[in-house]
C-alpha cells in the first residue's frame, strides 16, 4: 500500500514504494514458513505421542526441520 508521500510524489518515491513492498513480501514469505515449520513439527509430535516413531527418530526428524526452515532456537524444548 502506498503511503500518502507515494501517491503525491510517484517519481520521487518509487524507489521507497518499490523497497517498502519487497520487505513486506519477504516478511509475509517468512510468516508463511514459520507456519508450514509449525504444522509440521505439530504433525511429527503427533507421530511420536502416538508411538508410531520413537524418541531418536523424532529428534531427527525434528533436527532435518529446524536446518530446513533455519530454524536457530528451539522453543519446544522449555514445555514442560
Amino acid at each position: 500500500m502506498p503511503t500518502a508521500a507515494c501517491r503525491q510524489l510517484p517519481k520521487q518515491c518509487l524507489p521507497h514504494c518499490f523497497e517498502q513492498n519487497i520487505k513486506s513480501e519477504v516478511l509475509l514469505m517468512k510468516s508463511e514458513k514459520l507456519l508450514q515449520y509449525s504444522i509440521e513439527l505439530s504433525l511429527l509430535t503427533q507421530l511420536l505421542q502416538s508411538k508410531l516413531i520413537t524418541e531418536n527418530e523424532y529428534q531427527k526428524i525434528k533436527q532435518k526441520l529446524m536446518k530446513e526452515y533455519k530454524i536457530t532456537s528451539d522453543l519446544t524444548a522449555m514445555i514442560a
